[in-house]
């Protein structure tokens, strides 16, 4: 998260720079969110720099002056759906997988200022309060449906080009003045967090460290064991 805050910033800094799409070179997995194994009876104060790595990756990326395109070619659960949603626009493959905040499923709480309310911005507050309490995870065209991404495409080919496409639009307008116009929406949740994180962040490691998501989390990751030995054992 450190190297993509500082890549992000770097972008951002470069006049050459006209457009960032972000895109897996990983077949059928956009982004499988955040590390679990990382969330697995760590440290409080490891659990508190990777969290903070996270908050401010998030406010880097969410206020990126340089136009941004989430090219989602593969599934995108939880923090894949964070990345996707800090863009300004977001194609999906029609046949990538999931996309959505599946935080519940482990007994947490998507945070408010970084997966809540942009999940909300997207796709209306009474959707969002209703997925986020079912930890849904959508299928593209339900996510289509719903507004969290904006166009879907069959083909990798015509996913990039139409990215290419959407960020040389933004590119043509004064950039200074498409940027404050987005600033103007973003920014308040941008100050919220620079007021709040340090809130949040004692909130999120109570509720990560909690025999419950623990004992959740520990739990999930006995599955996935059993489920590799399975693969093995029929391959």
């Amino acid at each position: 998260m450190i190297e993509m805050r500082e890549t992000l910033a770097e972008l951002d800094a470069n006049p050459a720079c006209k457009g960032i799409i972000l895109r897996s070179a990983q077949p059928k997995i956009f982004s499988g969110g955040l590390d679990i194994m990382a969330l697995h009876a760590p440290p409080r104060d490891e659990l508190a720099l990777f969290w903070t790595a996270l908050q401010d990756m998030w406010m880097t990326f969410f206020g990126l002056g340089t136009p941004t395109y989430a090219a989602i070619n593969g599934a995108s659960p939880a923090g894949g759906c964070l990345l996707a949603m800090c863009c300004d626009e977001r194609g999906m493959l029609a046949n990538a997988g999931v996309i959505g905040l599946n935080e519940t499923h482990l007994g947490i709480v998507a945070p408010e200022i970084m997966f809540a309310q942009p999940f909300a911005r997207l796709i209306g507050e009474r959707a969002a309060e209703r997925h986020l309490q079912l930890g849904t995870l959508m299928s593209p065209s339900q996510a289509q449906q719903l507004g969290l991404v904006d166009e879907l495409f069959d083909t990798e080919d015509e996913l990039m080009a139409h990215a290419v496409k959407t960020l040389e639009q933004y590119a043509r307008l004064p950039a200074d003045a498409r940027a404050m116009s987005k600033r103007v929406l973003r920014g308040p949740l941008i100050r919220r967090m620079e007021q709040e994180r340090e809130g949040e962040l004692r909130m999120v490691i109570d509720l990560l460290l909690s025999d419950t998501v623990q004992a959740n989390i520990g739990a999930y990751l006995a599955s996935l064991k059993a489920r590799k030995k399975l693969s093995l054992i029929h391959i």
